[in-house]
């Protein structure tokens, strides 16, 4: 059988693509990976007090170390001890919910609360 020069090149080329995709896709997670994480929608009065609950814990979990995040972090539960990086700020020591006091526009924005060095959260918290 005699095969062109083309089509030996294409099944050559075929059988590195299938390789690498064999190769690259073990062990490592694809962008279609994506899992689909919860919203959980909160409407703030400007001025009025809000507490934002931290989706999945209550007050029997087993907190080591809990992060609330924005577009940067804006409270931590550290070593026993809680850090804020505002004044208006307050983690709620029972069950690690976030209280903005008063709420402001600019506290407009999507939440994160991250349990025990965990790299998603149980759900989003969206500040309206």
């Amino acid at each position: 059988m005699s095969y062109s020069i083309a089509a030996k090149w294409k099944f050559i080329v075929c059988g590195l693509i299938f390789a690498a995709a064999f190769i690259t896709g073990s062990g490592t997670s694809r962008i279609f990976d994506i899992e689909n994480i919860p919203v959980v929608k909160y409407v703030a009065v400007a001025g009025k007090n809000i507490t934002l609950d931290c989706p999945g814990v209550n007050e029997r979990s087993l907190v080591e170390t809990l992060v609330w995040r924005t577009s940067h972090t804006i409270a931590e539960y550290i070593n026993g001890l809680p850090l804020v990086s505002n004044p208006r700020l307050t983690l709620i020591a029972d069950n690690f919910s976030l209280q903005l006091s008063p709420s402001i526009s600019s506290d407009t924005a999507e939440y994160s609360c991250l349990l025990n060095d965990r790299h998603s959260p149980e759900a989003i918290v969206d500040l309206l």
